[in-house]
């Protein structure tokens, strides 16, 4: 059940850092409505969501050679 749990977690966080990162560096101009610097927070945002992305993505990969590992042992 943790591991299930783990998963969809994974997924959207990944999903979501995605998306945030494709919104944030399109070039439309919803953001523009307020007195705040929305072109340095679009930025930051965008930054942010990469890293996450990222290491989300890095995440999956050890998962993923960690359970090959574990695999191998049950195996010996």
């Amino acid at each position: 059940m943790k591991e299930k749990a783990f998963l969809r977690f994974k997924i959207l966080l990944t999903i979501i850092s995605l998306l945030f990162a494709l919104l944030m560096k399109s070039d439309s101009n919803w953001m523009t409505w307020s007195y705040i610097d929305w072109c340095r927070i679009r930025d930051i945002l965008y930054d942010l969501s990469i890293g996450v992305f990222s290491s989300m993505v890095l995440i999956w990969f050890v998962d993923e050679i960690n359970n090959r590992i574990q695999k191998r042992k049950e195996e010996r």
